[in-house]
């Protein structure tokens, strides 16, 4: 598809690369040498229904996404050959589904500013990709603590 803004059908420009992804129903993300892309984050936070390769990437990022089958499509290697067929074989209901899915979760993916944030101070509210990192790292953080204590009595050593 040609970029509505600038005309060209392969643009580099941030704003044709985002149109295309807003206006796409579903972005294709196979995984290359490792599962994660930045193309399935873009995806999602486009609005897009990302379309995945392979099963180590409904791993990925799973404090942010949650359930990738609630957000994204997995085809079966077997499917990779008709990829375009099985997409449109989905049910529009389904297709519905997913994009409000991702809709109510996109939050995650995304840093908002707050005044005097602090993930203590909007524990009710929901919590964008910045929380989400900072309360990971923080359980990290007490498990590597709590594990240390365990092995060495009480010193750890950086």
């Amino acid at each position: 598809p040609h970029c509505t803004s600038c005309g060209a059908l392969a643009s580099r420009d941030a704003g044709c690369y985002v149109e295309q992804y807003t206006r796409a129903t579903f972005c294709l993300n196979p995984a290359g040498d490792t599962p994660s892309r930045k193309g399935i984050i873009d995806a999602l936070v486009a609005g897009c229904i990302p379309v995945l390769y392979k099963k180590d990437q409904l791993i990925l990022w799973k404090r942010h996404v949650g359930e990738w089958r609630d957000v994204a499509v997995l085809l079966h290697p077997d499917q990779w050959e008709n990829t375009f067929s099985v997409l449109r074989a989905i049910p529009e209901r389904k297709i519905k589904d997913l994009q409000r899915n991702i809709h109510n979760m996109n939050y995650r993916l995304s840093v908002y500013q707050r005044s005097n944030s602090t993930v203590e101070n909007h524990q009710g509210d929901a919590l964008d990709a910045f929380d989400i990192s900072i309360a990971t790292l923080w359980e990290e953080i007490q498990k590597s603590e709590k594990e240390c204590t365990l092995i060495s009595g009480g010193m750890c050593l950086p």
